[in-house]
């Protein structure tokens, strides 16, 4: 038709050269179709055409086939359809071949890799099952006796005291035993004086004096020669222990020493061990003389009050020479070493009944030359009653050295006087038999 139409306006119509549309419908297609194509050809197609010369006249405008644009569309967006459906199908595929492919990935694929599971699969049940044992070694073991737990407790409280994180160093210095520094050592951890602070303290002592006088107590006379120096040592402490056998000897010594060195000594604190030997005799005389001088000479230049203090006893106001001479001799000696008449006498703070307690015994005499240090000097007055007490140090040729406590200016002091003087009578600590 375009071709007819075309060759028409070129060659120029035979009967006229204008063609009347009036009357013209298109019925073949609906309206929807026919007006929604044509708008988008009418619009296009203008501007392809030529414009008419001024000579010719304007030609008709050509209006497509309904039919075969709309063919052509419905090709068109049919392509497009099957296109966006494959594109579904494809994204679809690659997620299902993505989650097939992960589960392949976990499966195995080797026979080795099948192996290596069974293996795993095997240890694990290998340690369930070891689990399972170790908590029904646990249950029996938690089911021991309570003999067999007594019996390790037993075994550990024996084995402690051997297990020593350090090494303790000896406190005996310069051959003397200072109580306060075992106090120092043990006292920690100690809210009273208990069974635990004096074994560990009684303990202590035995390592020290063994030590020191080179006893080995593993060998054959090692109890014994320990128990020799520590009969010395109750003899100076004054410690009255009356036990033969050896090992219970030395437990009770070390026991008062342990005693002391938290309540405090006495008489003194350090125990000198300069003289002592392995196997020495201790002196007949009960008495400790040396130690009871060598207490008295501490309260030297004190007074009533300071001398009160230092040993916490009560004096008689103003008239403490008896006294001191009293608490000197209980501090130093105790009843089991001190004389049997003092022991019985009635007062032994006050010199008239001393006196007579020593003449009752036959101890008392004006003979210096049987008069020994720590024994008693009473003083009588012109009608030969007493009226002052003190204390032989020791005599040097004609002088005789005393120590008295209310003597200058109500002091403790040393005295020197003539040993033949004759107000005075000794005193002799001793049991006459």
């Amino acid at each position: 038709a375009k071709k007819l139409f075309l060759g028409l306006s070129t060659d120029k119509c035979f009967e006229n050269d204008y063609i009347s549309l009036d009357g013209i419908k298109v019925e073949a297609e609906p309206q929807k179709q026919v007006q929604a194509e044509p708008q988008k050809q009418v619009q296009a197609e203008p501007q392809e055409t030529e414009k008419p010369a001024a000579d010719e006249k304007p030609a008709v405008e050509e209006k497509p086939e309904a039919k075969e644009e709309v063919k052509k569309e419905e090709k068109k967006e049919t392509k497009k359809s099957e296109e966006t459906k494959k594109a579904e199908k494809t994204e679809e595929t690659k997620k299902e071949e993505k989650t097939k492919s992960k589960e392949e990935a976990k499966k195995p694929e080797t026979k080795e890799e099948v192996k290596k599971e069974e293996k795993k699969e095997a240890k694990a049940a290998e340690e369930s099952k070891k689990t399972e044992k170790t908590e029904e070694t646990k249950k029996a073991e938690k089911t021991e006796t309570k003999e067999e737990v007594k019996k390790e407790e037993k075994k550990e409280t024996k084995e402690a005291p051997k297990q020593e994180s350090k090494p303790r160093t000896n406190k005996i210095k310069d051959n003397k035993i200072n109580l306060n520094d075992y106090f120092d050592e043990f006292h920690k951890g100690h809210k009273k004086r208990d069974d635990k602070y004096i074994e560990e303290v009684q303990a202590a002592l035995k390592s020290d004096i063994a030590n020191n006088f080179g006893i080995n107590l593993s060998e054959k006379d090692g109890i014994k020669n320990l128990k020799s120096i520590c009969e010395q040592i109750a003899y100076e402490a004054n410690i009255d222990v009356d036990e033969k056998d050896d090992e219970k000897y030395i437990n009770k010594v070390t026991k008062k020493l342990a005693k002391y060195s938290w309540d405090g000594h006495k008489s003194n604190d350090k125990i000198n061990l300069e003289d002592m030997e392995i196997g020495k005799k201790l002196p007949k005389d009960k008495l400790n003389r040396k130690h009871i001088v060598d207490y008295a000479k501490k309260f030297v230049g004190m007074s009533e009050q300071e001398v009160e203090k230092a040993t916490g006893r009560e004096f008689d106001d103003g008239l403490w020479c008896s006294d001191f001479t009293q608490m000197v001799l209980d501090n130093t000696c105790g009843e089991k070493k001190l004389p049997k008449w003092y022991n019985e006498c009635e007062n032994t703070g006050y010199s008239e009944t001393i006196l007579a307690s020593a003449r009752a015994a036959g101890c008392a005499t004006t003979n210096p030359d049987k008069v020994q240090p720590g024994d008693l000097v009473i003083f009588l007055d012109a009608n030969g009653v007493s009226y002052h007490t003190a204390m032989v140090d020791y005599i040097e040729g004609d002088t005789l050295h005393t120590i008295e406590g209310n003597y200058t200016d109500a002091l403790c002091c040393e005295v020197k006087r003539n040993k033949h003087q004759s107000d005075m009578v000794y005193i002799r600590m001793i049991d006459k038999k």
